[in-house]
């Protein structure tokens, strides 16, 4: 019977050597597990540290880089033709007769413009090199003209990669205007200078010199530069502000 007992309690008394082999599995679980959980951390606090970084370089590219009121002076020529558009600190001049008086909102990419007693409202975005301009007419807020440049900064991006064309909006609410000659933008280092859009025109100063009430439209988008001439106002445009009281 003891030696029975003895035996017993011989074989169920556990060696050192296998509390040691357990106690390292249970540990190289444990270190296993808490990588698993921890890489996970690492990969979110990567992706954060990249959306802050792409939303700094992005906002500081949007508003803090660029004079948007001297890049947007200069001379113009609507794209796909020969007509030419100068502008100076307050006029958007189509022709000697057809002059919108227009005010910059940078912070929200918007702009609004008057012609006699008719006005408008749209937004603008520049390319990324600056040289290219595009108007459109519409009512647009502080958040929608934010996400359509950033989908469209990412768009040109990925094209300028690819050696192709940034995508242009389209329509008849839209114009687009490409300078008639290079100008250095006002965020780089060498400090473009708007050229004198007056002088290039050949045309006088002033806000235009219009009939107001032989003026039906307030687009600038659709303003026809060769009916102006002959009528001394914009043509028709059916989306125009109903005149001012």
């Amino acid at each position: 019977m003891s030696g029975k007992a003895a035996a017993d309690g011989k074989a169920a008394r556990p060696s050192v050597s296998g509390r040691k082999r357990a106690d390292g599995g249970r540990s190289a679980g444990r270190g296993t597990a808490g990588k698993r959980r921890l890489w996970p951390r690492i990969l979110a606090l990567v992706v954060a540290v990249l959306v802050l970084a792409m939303a700094a370089v992005f906002s500081w590219n949007r508003w803090l880089r660029f004079d948007d009121a001297r890049d947007f002076q200069g001379s113009w020529q609507m794209a796909g033709a020969a007509s030419a558009v100068a502008i100076d600190g307050d006029v958007i001049r189509l022709t000697e007769d057809v002059a919108y008086a227009y005010r910059l909102d940078p912070g929200s990419k918007t702009l609004s413009f008057t012609f006699g007693t008719y006005s408008g409202k749209g937004r603008y975005r520049f390319s990324l090199d600056r040289q290219t301009l595009v108007i459109q007419d519409g009512d647009f807020s502080w958040f929608s003209t934010l996400t359509d440049d950033a989908v469209w900064t990412f768009q040109a991006l990925v094209a300028a990669v690819q050696g192709g064309e940034p995508p242009l909006p389209e329509g008849d609410d839209v114009v687009v205007l490409v300078r008639s000659a290079p100008v250095p933008p006002s965020g780089d280092a060498a400090g473009g200078s708007a050229e004198d859009p007056v002088g290039d025109a050949g045309v006088g100063d002033g806000a235009g010199s219009s009939d107001p009430s032989g003026g039906s439209g307030g687009s600038v988008a659709g303003a026809d530069p060769a009916a102006g001439a002959s009528s001394g106002a914009p043509p028709a445009d059916p989306t125009a502000d109903s005149p001012a009281a």
